[in-house]
């Protein structure tokens, strides 16, 4: 035996891995069987910073937010590894929870909660959830942001049977400066104990600069006991969403006031730096249960049977440079909260320790049957718990600290201090016991280490059970393993009880915060499930069971499949034999990142890469950045903060993984900053090119970009507060990327005093700069900036210390060489942080932020006219211009116009194909390649119409597309149209073109799924407008609320800014001051940098608009830039590369003329558009489906991926067709068309139910847009025999796998054989069940199976897949490399010289089928030699029943009932039971079992016979009577058989009650006699469900009305007269709930001609631009009763629009006077905006008289005169419901004055829910009230008070709800 050691070398800050390998002339080597986990993504899901999850009684998904939002997902396993969302709610309640200051004052400005933990129980029907919340703001780093340190809350929810009902159980627990809070939560269900992790308010117990020189407080740094019982037996206080149970008491803050009870005001918020803290409460429901713990997050109260009762967790250690130990730090008892200069034990040695260090330490603390509560101390000191009698308390205000150790003084203690009692003294809190080394910790982690879960399920052969996981925030999850009595872990540990196992799971996702394990008895028991914070997903690891696997170190294994050998593995330390653990790999091409020498595919090698984790090395990087080094923000580059490389030195052997240590960095995380723990003494100064820790990115920049700024913060303690010494530096810089072209500006030693130093260092020759800090060294912070100029080529080094004043240091510098180069042009600038310890010690240095930000703020750029090298632009108006890929696209406008491609590079246009139909007014979005026309009109002005489907536009194959449908009731048109998070969201619109119906709904789209979602409507209508994201917001600015029905087309513009924000979920309006300056509709919107553009519009005003006016989104301030060289509006603008490009519109208001031109902005220079040349994608799929032998009347279901690869385009699923056998059938998840993203996949689920015997075939056909237009996938299916479950299902050589609902056992009843396993494999055809034939028995000798069986006949399925001859990493293929025999039952041998590669080939499937008859109670199958190995991939035997016994068959097998409300009963499902036997069988009984058998019912209720090859009909219903999946089964007995035979029932009890359905009676209608018919196009929706129904009535009119039917959609009314009719329409759905009724008016006008008249005259007041009352002959007016003396007289005609009114006033004054459009006003007015006339005292004659044609031509018809007198008396005048206020400009009535009584009332703001009317008679006497139910948001309310308003004369309307409280004046001709 020779024994030979391997030693593999891993990178600098990896771990040196030795194998061992026993070399002998035979290596044997058994295989050991693996826990093998397959990871996915959840799909369906939409979350931001999931921080909780856990699945609740009720078979939901519960996840928190960090932002205080919970999401309920319902969740659907759709096959291996694929789960998705079918259904979401969410609960926002928490967030409504009021936030404070930290002196007790409440903080309206803070609108979102921190919550990080969440913990369910109840029951089904009624789950609970317990919540804990604090305060969301961040401090710490960034300093005291005066957030409340007494804001935690311990929160109950309740599921009611609408919502959820919310109580506070506990108010007032810490919450740190930094975000340590109120963390994980168990329930002890013995005991009612609820308990609770608080994080700490220090790094080691000591106040620190970084933790915002804070204490800790009485409860923090603990694990608490809150019984639950004594909380809720208190009384409840507050109400509503306010109301809770208890408030932690708090000491007598000296700074504040006492209420009478002698508690302080704003108790118990406001902790004011521990001055106002909670106090512990002996025999209070708050006890300290174990103590010692800096930030533990979760916590586990084991359940596994014998092990039950013991509680772990995690604690996360302090980070170096971020805080030491307390003043007199020891077990003495002496410990204070003073703080310590220096912060000893931070950055270096503590007084009695050593540095603190960044482990995390697994602690055990007891079993809670025996544990003594607070004996358990894990290593973080508490002074004030420690020694309470003496350790004071350290504040601080700003610069200036004190140590408060008197109730009495200037700077006194609260008079009741201690907040812990004296004789609760706990001295050992006051020792710093350091993670690994001095605590009593089991294991160590390497990094943030969060959530925790016990894994309880019985896979592996309970292998499992009873391990605990972890989840780490640097992508891995670590299996804990415990010895028997749970007090000792068995896992690997190096120095510090660092764990060394390979991890359970490694990079899979970003940053796992919390993690939870389903057990035997859960929804998708075995399964694991991980909040991924940083990537915003779940992810789910399913178990695989038992894989062989060896763990051999080989370069050809992969034996656990996940695409990576097994040598990769071992070197990257992951584990080789699960699938879920995986090494780093950067660009995904199965090697690894340590094996790879180009990590980003780019062809650079990744020495010489200076940007190595991205391909495009920076140029696709533009301003503005600000990467805040805070929880994977951007998501990008190294620990997802943006850095995608280090500056190199570009030694061939030195790449950049060698130039850093990961465990000497703390890179973002909780902190949110970057630290170097100890710089080293790497420099790249001059020749000596050894910098290391210089983090860096790329930006595309160029002399066109405009001046810019880099800003970086760095935190002190600098230089770990010691003197600075040699050359120690820390700072930021720009370069190429290399050590030898860059500039730097850097806080360095400058011989001890500290100073500012200034490097340009060109082609390896620096100059240096040396400055003095103007005040010295800051106290905490230092912003460094570099102020470039690409145009001039120079930068100016600026600083400022502590926030302060800006100083410029020196002059300009001069750059040149290479760096000029990358500053002006291409490659890309390199910008980062560095830091040197060069001739000195290591020290810490961390740095804050890092922002590039434009100068462009007080630059107002240029726009100039770009002229094309070829083609020519279609003038258009109301069109769309957007950009796909690299060139934009100029779409739709008024008419059928073509598409044209504008090339911005070659400055070309093209025509393209021509719109499909006449799309305007819509702004188009791109997404993955396509661009989509949603909210689009289509027709003439004034009264377009929405388009009712989405159009989507394919510009690499010029196709368009017929997209989906649009919800009849959300159509609309002129509305604002975006793209998020691949999500199209449609704001706001018009419904009736300019006419009116303007709304302000707010609409999703999910392309990928096909379906909408309606979520929270915008604060106000608006049209005519687009919309804008900036970051996670979305803008809506300028637009109008179009009104061509009042002849107010342009009137109404909109000055509110509007924006909802994603994270929230939520609308906001901007302050008043940030309103839009220049209102105006039409504009083109984009964002430039961080402000929003509006450009150009159209208003009142004759002309198109010029302006360009910016928004700030950071300071809500608006600026105006340049203005366009030509005014135009109608058009939309595109963003590329900080340019700006519109082309064509309107020059002038409406729709002329066309503009045939295209200008640019720039703000600077001219900039080169940016973009990646679209190329069309491919559908990938299997050629072939085959579903092998499959039994008649049976149904065998396999899953078809379609994957969209090779292209830069999504591809669009418009039909999915499928022909031959009808055995076949398909299902997908989506309605089509839906698409398939990028990159991405979608399955489809085909079935095979045979019914008859023998071969079948078919073929789906997929239409799409991809590369040749269609796709098809055959379909083989062999059907025989009749419905029998398989007795066998063997996997050769393998472990028990579940494939496709079948569950294949472990291989077993062999003899001889073993085992072989091929997993780099990737694909077997003819299969989805991959991994069943990717292992196998075979041997070079025989071998065999004998499988105990009952006397009978059997078919034999056996199944092969050559995976070696032929196959990746076997040997090399050929016909008669593998032959041998295979024979059952020892008669003729079966297959004689049996060859797979010669019937199939490699890596293909094929099943050979044999029917045997045993006798002896045994089947054997034996392998036989002939060439090489036989072999076997799996055995599957069926009982084979004789036709001649009889037996009756079912389908189908199994029913499924989806989401049916619980408590109501389904529509029945039905079941055919079949006689498939010759002779007549009589079906006995059919009978409910199982656990939720009484919540199934069936109609089968007497025995019935049936003839050969007859069929009966079982109907089955549904009536879940609680939440949650419902499992029972059909048991049916029969004469031919004594077993019965089995369906499956299963069902989904939901809480969706029915939604009732929507009437829409369609718009006014208006006729004129002798026409007396018209007819009426009704409508219905239901969001959940279909209309069954329609019924039409009439409410009223002047006589009653003939309907051809009253019960269609869209009848005929005749036999009208002149006059106005009011029809309804109720709708009802399929489950008989009706609608509220909608009203149609149908105005019948007299004849035209002469019959025209002037009906009554209105006295207007000119100023609310509202009517004051009727004017009739007689009337005297008295100026000093009425409300003002602005007046105006309107004359009312009818029709109410005719061709001109011809005025004629005389007495005291006189007026002559024509108008020609309606309102038809005496002294005139502008678009409604009455002009003012004050009359004087005196008598008047005032004439009108009505003209067909304009300014008084045509036929004249019936004038009307009356007389009235003027008077000006002081009145005293009585009011009608004072409480109501004058609705002034805020809703306009029309008719107004009405001549029937019927009104209708236009909101300024959409209303909804229930608003009630007051209809009230100038005396004060109430005439009518009711209520309306506004289903749906609706500006406008309609009236029918003919009945109540029957003389002429003053009315009042009182209308009230829950934003509407408001009086209106109508009259009564």
């Amino acid at each position: 035996m020779n024994l030979l050691i391997t030693i593999h070398w891993v990178s600098s800050n990896k771990l040196l891995f030795l194998s061992l390998l026993l070399l002998t002339q035979f290596i044997r080597i058994d295989p050991v069987w693996g826990q093998n986990f397959n990871t996915s993504s959840l799909k369906g899901v939409s979350i931001t910073n999931p921080t909780s999850l856990q699945f609740g009684p009720d078979g939901r998904l519960y996840i928190a937010q960090q932002n205080g939002l919970i999401k309920i997902f319902t969740i659907v396993r759709n096959g291996a590894n694929n789960y998705s969302a079918t259904a979401t709610e969410t609960v926002s309640l928490i967030n409504q929870i009021p936030n404070h200051n930290d002196n007790g004052t409440v903080n309206t400005g803070v609108t979102t909660r921190q919550v990080t933990s969440l913990l369910l129980s109840g029951t089904a029907a009624n789950p609970i959830m317990y919540v804990t919340s604090s305060d969301s703001r961040i401090g710490g780093p960034s300093g005291d942001l005066n957030l409340d340190t007494n804001s935690g809350i311990l929160s109950k929810l309740t599921k009611t049977a609408s919502s959820w009902d919310k109580v506070d159980l506990i108010r007032g627990f810490p919450r740190s400066e930094e975000n340590h809070s109120t963390n994980g939560m168990q329930l002890d269900p013995k005991t009612n104990t609820l308990y609770l992790t608080i994080g700490g308010f220090t790094n080691a117990g000591s106040p620190s600069a970084n933790f915002a020189y804070i204490c800790e407080y009485a409860l923090s740094a603990s694990i608490v006991a809150i019984d639950l019982s004594q909380v809720e037996a208190l009384p409840m206080k507050g109400s509503g969403n306010t109301k809770y149970k208890y408030d932690l008491p708090t000491v007598d803050d000296p700074t504040r006031s006492n209420n009478p009870d002698g508690t302080d005001a704003g108790d118990p918020f406001g902790g004011n730096d521990g001055l106002n803290q909670a106090k512990i409460v002996i025999g209070g429901p708050v006890k300290v249960h174990s103590t010692g713990y800096r930030n533990a997050y979760d916590l586990v109260i084991t359940k596994t049977p014998g092990k039950a009762g013991r509680m772990y967790t995690v604690d996360n250690g302090p980070n170096q440079g971020w805080g030491g130990g307390p003043a007199n730090e020891g077990a003495t008892g002496k410990v204070t909260n003073n703080y310590v200069v220096g912060e000893p034990g931070s950055s270096g040695p503590g007084v009695n320790d050593p540095q603190v260090n960044n482990l995390d330490g697994f602690h055990y603390i007891g079993n809670l049957d025996t544990y003594e509560p607070g004996s358990y101390y894990a290593g973080h000191p508490n002074p004030i718990r420690a020694n309470p009698a003496g350790a004071g308390l350290y504040t601080r205000s700003g610069s200036t600290g004190v140590w408060r150790t008197s109730k009495t003084g200037s700077d006194p203690l609260p008079a009741d201090w201690p907040p812990v009692p004296v004789n609760l003294a706990h001295p050992i809190e006051g020792d710093y016991q350091s993670p690994g080394e001095a605590d009593n910790s089991l294991l160590t982690f390497p990094t943030s280490t969060n959530g925790l879960t016990e894994y309880t399920a019985s896979n592996f052969n309970n292998a499992l059970k009873g391990s605990l996981l972890a989840a780490c925030y640097n992508g891995n999850i670590y299996k804990i393993s415990l010895n028997s009595t749970g007090d000792q872990v068995l896992n690997s540990k190096g120095g510090k009880k660092l764990i060394t196992d390979a991890p359970f799971a490694a990079n899979f996702g970003s940053q796992p915060l919390d993690i939870i394990a389903q057990g035997d008895n859960d929804v998708f028991p075995g399964s694991v499930w991980a909040a991924t914070y940083g990537a915003n997903a779940i992810t789910i690891f399913e178990p695989g069971d038992f894989i062989s696997c060896s763990s051999q170190y080989s370069s050809t294994l992969d034996e656990d499949g996940d695409g990576y050998t097994n040598a990769d593995e071992i070197d990257n330390q992951t584990n080789p034999c699960s699938a879920s653990s995986k090494p780093a790999d950067f660009d995904g091409d199965k090697v690894s990142d340590l094996k790879d020498t180009d990590d980003d595919n780019d062809q650079i090698a990744d020495n010489v890469d200076y940007f190595a984790q991205d391909a495009q090395n920076g140029l696709t990087t533009s301003l503005p950045i600000k990467y805040d080094l805070f929880n994977n923000y951007p998501g990008t580059g190294f620990f997802g903060l943006g850095f995608t490389g280090l500056m190199s030195n570009k030694i061939a052997t030195n790449d950049y993984s060698k130039l850093y240590n990961e465990d000497n960095l703390i890179a973002g995380g909780a902190v949110g900053a970057f630290s170097v723990v100890a710089v080293s003494a790497g420099d790249a100064l001059g020749a000596l090119n050894t910098q290391e820790n210089a983090f860096q990115f790329g930006l595309n920049v160029t002399s066109n970009t405009g001046p810019f700024t880099i800003q970086a913060r760095i935190l002190g303690n600098f230089f770990d507060n010691k003197p600075p010494q040699g050359n120690q530096s820390q700072g930021i810089f720009i370069g190429t990327g290399d050590q030898d072209n860059y500039l730097k500006i850097v806080l360095n030693a400058n011989g001890g005093k500290s100073g500012i130093e200034v490097v340009f260092e060109n082609a390896g020759t620096p100059v240096s700069y040396q400055f003095d800090i103007n005040g010295g060294i800051p106290a905490s912070t230092l912003d460094l900036f570099l102020a470039v100029n690409p145009v001039t080529g120079t930068v100016q080094p600026k600083y400022s210390r502590d926030g302060g004043t800006v100083f410029s240091l020196g002059t300009p510098i001069q750059i040149s060489g290479a760096l000029l180069t990358a500053l002006q042009g291409s490659p890309a600038l390199a910008v980062g942080i560095m830091a040197t310890s060069r001739n000195a010690s290591p020290f810490t240095a961390t740095w804050d932020f890092i922002n590039v930000t434009s100068n462009q703020a007080t630059a107002l750029g240029t726009w100039q006219t770009l002229t094309a090298n070829s083609g020519a632009i279609i003038g258009r108006e109301e069109n769309a211009y957007v950009q796909a890929g690299n060139k934009f696209y100029l779409i739709g406008g008024r008419g059928i116009k073509a598409v044209q491609e504008y090339d911005p590079i070659n400055k070309t246009w093209v025509n393209k194909s021509n719109v499909p139909m006449e799309l305007h007014h819509f702004q188009a979005v791109t997404l993955n390649g396509l661009i989509y026309v949603v909210g689009a009109f289509t027709g003439s002005y004034p009264r377009e119409t929405p388009v009712a489907q989405i159009y989507i536009y394919n510009p690499v194959t010029d196709k368009w597309i017929n997209g989906p449908s649009i919800p009849q009731a959300r159509r609309r048109g002129s509305a604002g149209v975006v793209v998020y998070n691949n999500k199209i969201y449609l704001i706001s619109g018009i419904l009736d073109g300019h006419w009116s119906g303007w709304v302000n709904w707010f609409d999703e789209y999910d392309p990928a799924t096909n379906t909408w979602k309606t979520l929270p409507n915008a604060p106000r209508a608006r049209d005519h407008f687009h919309a804008a994201i900036v970051n996670s917001k979305l803008y809506v600015a300028g637009g109008r609320r179009s009104s061509a029905s009042t002849g107010q087309t342009f009137t109404f513009t909109v000055p509110e800014v509007d924006v909802y924000d994603f994270t929230t979920s939520s609308w906001s309006t901007l302050p008043s001051s940030s309103n839009i300056p220049t209102q105006r509709a039409g504009a083109g919107t984009v964002v430039l940098g961080n402000e929003l553009l509006v450009i150009g519009g159209e208003s009142t005003q004759p002309a198109g608009h010029k302006e360009t006016e910016a928004l700030n989104v950071t300071t809500n301030t608006w600026r105006r830039l340049a203005d366009l060289q030509q005014g135009r509006h109608g058009t939309q603008a595109i963003e590329s590369n900080n340019g700006i490009y519109i082309v064509t519109g309107a020059g002038n208001q409406g729709g002329s003329p066309l503009l045939t031109s295209q200008e640019a902005y720039y703000v600077s220079g001219s900039t080169i558009p940016a973009g990646t040349a679209l190329s069309q994608s491919k559908i990938t799929a299997p050629g072939t489906l085959d579903f092998g032998q499959v039994a008649t009347a049976s149904t065998t279901s396999k899953t078809l991926i379609l994957s969209n690869t090779t292209g830069n385009q999504a591809i669009v699923v418009t039909g999915i067709t499928k022909t031959g056998d009808a055995a076949f059938s398909h299902n997908t998840s989506f309605s089509l068309p839906f698409v398939i993203p990028a990159g991405g996949s979608v399955t489809l689920s085909i079935s095979f139910s045979p019914t008859t015997s023998g071969t079948k075939t078919g073929s789906v056909l997929i239409n799409h847009s991809g590369t040749g237009g269609t796709t098809t996938i055959g379909l083989n299916g062999q059907a025989g025999g009749s419905s029998v479950s398989p007795l066998y299902l063997i996997n050769g050589g393998g472990p028990a796998l579940t494939l496709e609902n079948k569950s294949w056992e472990a291989d077993k009843y062999f003899t001889g054989g073993k085992i072989y396993t091929n997993n780099q494999i990737a694909d077997i055809a003819n299969t989805n069940s991959d991994q069943l034939y990717k292992t196998e028995r075979s041997s070079a000798t025989p071998f065999g199976y004998a499988f105990p069986v009952a006397a009978g006949t059997y078919r034999v399925n056996l199944h092969f897949a050559e995976i070696y001859w032929g196959a990746t990493g076997g040997g090399a293929a050929g016909v008669g490399k593998r032959i041998f025999g295979v024979n059952l039952e020892g008669g003729t041998v079966e297959l004689a010289n049996f060859d797979i590669y010669a019937e199939a080939g490699a890596m293909k499937v094929l099943v050979k089928t044999f029917d045997v008859t045993v006798t002896d109670g045994v089947l054997n199958i034996d392998f036989s030699v002939k060439v090489d190995q036989p072999k076997i991939s799996a055995i599957e035997i069926l009982p084979l029943t004789n036709p001649a016994n009889g037996q009756i068959t079912a389908n189908p097998t199994s029913l499924h009932f989806f989401s049916q409300q619980a408590g109501t009963i389904s529509q029945a499902q039905t079941i055919t039971l079949t006689n498939t036997s010759s002779t007549t069988q009589q079906i006995n009984t059919v009978t409910l079992t199982g656990a939720n058998s009484a919540e199934f019912t069936h109609n089968f209720s007497n025995a019935v016979s049936l003839s050969a090859n007859a069929s009966a009909i079982v109907a089955v219903s549904f009536k879940p009577a609680s939440l949650g999946t419902k499992v029972a089964q059909l048991s049916v007995t029969y004469s031919g058989s004594t077993t019965p035979l089995t369906i499956s029932l299963t069902g989904e009890g939901t809480n969706n009650p029915n939604q009732a359905p929507i009437a829409n009676a369609g718009t006014d209608k208006a006729i004129t006699l002798p026409t007396n018919s018209v007819g009426l196009n009704g409508s219905g929706t239901d969001p959940d469900g279909t209309i069954q129904a329609y019924s039409w009535s009439q409410v009223s009119g002047p006589n009653t009305a003939t309907f051809n039917n009253k019960t269609v959609a869209s009848p005929t009314v005749s036999g009208l007269v002149a006059g106005s009719y009011v029809f309804s329409l109720v709708v009802k759905d399929n489950f008989g709930t009706s609608s509220a009724a909608d009203q149609i008016v149908v105005t019948v006008n007299s004849t035209t001609g002469t019959n025209q008249q002037v009906t009554g005259f209105v006295l207007i007041n000119a100023t609310t631009e509202q009517a004051i009352q009727p004017l009739t002959n007689g009337s005297v007016l008295n100026l000093g009763a009425l409300p003002t003396k602005a007046l105006n007289i309107q004359a009312i005609t009818n029709p109410a629009k005719i061709g001109s009114v011809v005025f004629s006033l005389s007495g005291k004054q006189a007026k002559q006077a024509t108008e020609t459009a309606v309102p038809y006003a005496l002294f005139g007015d502008n678009n409604g905006n009455y002009n003012s006339w004050t009359p004087a005292a005196g008598s008047y004659t005032l004439k009108a008289t009505p003209y067909s044609g304009t300014n008084g031509t045509g036929t004249a018809g019936s004038p009307l005169t009356i007389n009235f007198t003027v008077v000006n008396q002081v009145a005293r005048v009585a009011t009608v419901g004072k409480e109501f206020s004058s609705i002034g400009s805020s809703l306009r009535v029309y008719p107004n004055p009405s001549p029937n009584g019927r009104v209708k009332v236009v909101l300024r703001e959409a209303a909804s829910g229930e608003v009630s009317y007051k209809l009230i008679s100038a005396t004060g006497a109430m005439l009518a009230h009711g209520k309306r139910t506004l289903k749906q948001a609706s500006t406008v309310l309609s009236f029918n008070f003919s009945g109540s308003m029957r003389q002429p004369g003053v009315y009042y309307l009182q209308l009230q709800g829950s934003k509407l409280h408001e009086q209106i004046k109508i009259m009564r001709q």
